[in-house]
């Protein structure tokens, strides 16, 4: 029996597009950076979750895994 897993790129790979999407079965992995200002300087928000949705970072979507990283 073979258990699939997501082939995460390196976080040089990654950074080249800011956005990772790979599909195994009904569950989607997404990660992805938003750049945003906070006090008059710039932030960094990562998003990564899996779901049984297209876009499992949504808000509105109901997330098996989900972390939000700011920086």
């Amino acid at each position: 029996m073979t258990i699939k897993t997501f082939d995460f790129p390196s976080f040089e790979e990654w950074n080249k597009t800011q956005e990772y999407t790979q599909k195994i079965g009904d569950y989607t992995c997404k990660i992805e950076c938003f750049t945003f200002w906070a006090r008059e300087e710039s932030k960094y928000e990562y998003r990564a979750a899996i779901a049984n949705s297209d876009d499992p970072t949504s808000s509105f979507v109901h997330k098996h895994i989900s972390e939000v990283i700011i920086i």
